[in-house]
Order: C-alpha cells, then structure tokens, then sequence
C-alpha cells in the first residue's frame, strides 16, 4: 500500500491517495476526518500500477503501469460525487518492455526502472524518451525522483545490490 498527498494550506485540507497493485482511492482529509472521494476497488486496473500523481488542484490524475504506459484522467467533485474518468494512454516511445519501478513527478517526467537494467526518463504527456540512464548490472527494483521541487535528481536500487543517484536531464 502506498500514499500520496497534497495539502491546501488555505482551507487545511489533504488529499489522500492510498494504492495497491491494482486499485485505489482518493480520500479529503479535513481535521480529523476523512471523507472517501472515489474508489477504484469496483474497477480492476488493466495492468499493474507503479505511481499515482494527482495535480494539486485535484483535477487531473496521472497513473503509470508496469507495461510503461500512463493513462490520464480527469476528476470532477459535482455536489460532492467524485468521478474520474480516462482521458488518454500514452506509451513510451523508444522503449516498449516491463517495468519493475516507477515514479511521476510533477514536472510530468517519468522515471522507470526496466527490467533489462536500463532507467528511462520520457514525458508523460507525449512519451517522447528524454533520457535512458545506464549502469547498473541487475534489474532496476525501485527508482524515485528524490525532489519534488526539482526532477534532476533520481534514486534507484538494483538487484545488483547497489544503489544509485542519478542526474538526469529535464
């Protein structure tokens, strides 16, 4: 299970996005209580899912499979029901493998660690490869950006047993 946040500072506010494999739901977070905004449990995703990036203004949603694709989706709260709905699939261009490892920074940036040992880099919006990132000698496990506020550092960790920090284009 993983989570994901963002805060309104304003009206102290979160958003809580809690994920497995294959489902996930989005929760608001006022004080102490929480309020289930949409449940993807009753819909099985296609594919294995890495990363979840919501846009703070909740209206869009990012998510990145383990057959390195994205899909896009937008979120409507009307009279507070939630839908999201899929908007687009975007594949990585030059590199059509298994992941093992993802993440989505809010620059739109993609890191994916593959199974032939190689972190790719590509843009989610078109897939267009920005960088393939080589040197580890096992398969990448996990791979993160290790910054919210800038998409140039990268960490990843291999069965090679080493980890790695990587600088990678923008």
């Amino acid at each position: 299970m993983h989570r994901d946040s963002a805060q309104d500072e304003e009206e102290q506010e979160s958003l809580i996005l809690v994920r497995s494999e294959r489902t996930f739901k989005v929760f608001k977070m006022a004080g102490n209580s929480f309020e289930l905004m949409y449940d993807h449990l009753t819909k099985s995703a296609i594919d294995t899912i890495f990363a979840v990036f919501m846009t703070p203004d909740e209206e869009l949603m990012t998510i990145l499979f383990a057959h390195n694709f994205v899909e896009h989706w937008t979120i409507s709260n009307v009279s507070g029901a939630c839908t999201a709905s899929m908007q687009k699939r975007v594949f990585c261009q030059e590199e059509n493998c298994i992941l093992y490892s993802g993440d989505i920074h809010v620059t739109g940036l993609v890191a994916a660690g593959t199974v032939f040992r190689s972190l790719l880099i590509w843009q989610a919006e078109t897939g267009a490869l920005v960088q393939r990132l080589l040197g580890h000698t096992g398969v990448i496990f996990d791979c993160c950006f290790l910054s919210r506020a800038d998409a140039g550092l990268v960490g990843s960790v291999s069965d090679d047993r080493t980890v790695r920090v990587w600088r990678a284009e923008k």
